[in-house]
């Protein structure tokens, strides 16, 4: 389990990365209330995101200052907002990477399975049928 804190004014953050069942969670806290959550099935993929995170939690602050007038609770809908935007533009360039290394594994047994299907007799062949 991972745990990073920061402070906006006196309102305490908490960013936590944990395993859990067989997969990973990303949540970011604000005053105590869970305004970002993230899933991940791979470790790796949480790590990367994690980093991504923090990163950009840090950006945030510094590129939209606020003044101690503004509602607390505009400024965590704000930055709820951003990480989610931020999230979803991360999943996107995972799973361009995972389309093309799918299609290209799918493409390869294609190939493979034209070269061979003459040499096979397809009469009695198993079938898949749904249970």
């Amino acid at each position: 389990m991972k745990t990073k804190s920061y402070r906006y004014g006196k309102v305490t953050c908490k960013a936590i990365s944990k395993a859990v069942g067989k997969g990973w969670e990303t949540t970011f806290y604000f005053d105590g209330k869970a305004i970002f959550v993230g899933n991940f099935i791979h470790t790796k993929e949480a790590n990367l995101w994690w980093t991504f995170m923090n990163r950009e939690i840090t950006r945030f602050a510094r590129k939209y200052t606020v003044g101690y007038k503004f509602p607390v609770s505009w400024v965590s809908h704000f930055l709820k907002s951003h990480l989610y935007k931020e999230y979803y533009v991360f999943l996107e360039k995972l799973f361009v990477g995972y389309h093309r290394e799918y299609r290209k594994a799918f493409n390869k047994d294609f190939r493979h399975f034209n070269s061979t299907k003459k040499h096979y007799v397809a009469h009695k062949a198993p079938s898949l049928k749904v249970a």
